[in-house]
Order: C-alpha cells, then sequence, then structure tokens
C-alpha cells in the first residue's frame, strides 16, 4: 500500500499512529506559570539527539501540557515502566483544561523540575 496522508487511507484507523512501533509512553510533567502541575501520557514522544540532547513530544490540538511547556519553555519526559501502566491509562483521560491529572490518576507528582515520583526520569 502506498499511503499519501493529504489524500486520506480509506481505512477504519488511521495507520500513521501504527506505522513506527513500538512506541514508549511517556508521561509529559509540566508547570505553568501559575504553578498548576500537569501529568499526561504520550506516544510521540522521543529522544532527536545526544549531542546537544534534544527530547520533544508532539501534542495534537490545545492541551494543557503543550500550553505549559510553551509558557514556561520546560517539560519533563518520565519513561512508564510496566508496573505504572495502569495509573497511567487513568491520566489518559480528558479532564477539565487546568485540572492535574496526577491527582485522577493517583500518580504522585515530585514538583522540582517536576518529575514523576514514581515514573523513571529521561
Amino acid at each position: 500500500m502506498f499511503y499519501e496522508p493529504a489524500k486520506g487511507h480509506g481505512l477504519p484507523h488511521d495507520p500513521s499512529k501504527a506505522i513506527v512501533a513500538p512506541r514508549p509512553i511517556g508521561w509529559i510533567s509540566t508547570v505553568n506559570k501559575a504553578g498548576e502541575v500537569n501529568l499526561a501520557p504520550y506516544s510521540f514522544f522521543n529522544a532527536f539527539s545526544t549531542r546537544p540532547f534534544i527530547v520533544w513530544f508532539s501534542s495534537e490540538g490545545e492541551k494543557d501540557s503543550a500550553t505549559f511547556a510553551e509558557e514556561t519553555g520546560e517539560f519533563v519526559a518520565n519513561l512508564v515502566s510496566r508496573d505504572l501502566a495502569e495509573k497511567m491509562v487513568r491520566t489518559a483521560r480528558r479532564h477539565r483544561i487546568r485540572l492535574c491529572r496526577s491527582r485522577h490518576g493517583a500518580v504522585a507528582a515530585g514538583c522540582a523540575a517536576p518529575r514523576s515520583g514514581s515514573a523513571r526520569g529521561a
């Protein structure tokens, strides 16, 4: 199959989200200028380079993670280990904007930069 995203695909689900697999799931943690903390899972994150060390994530639409990161210029990428998968799924639920997902997902967020207290930092 030759796939050009702009021309559509005719499939029941967008194949572009499955082309690169497996994709690790990461928690992106951010804090806005008011000090509100957000922790949300992203499968579109990765490292680009080691020199300089560059990590990125991509957000489709307006979401707290992207908004907070743009506002402060900072985010932390935390890798989700298998033992935290269930908690990560809970943080994927949509909540009102500016509501800390870490509270809903029962994940303790240590807020120095902010790194999840349970996830392995990147």
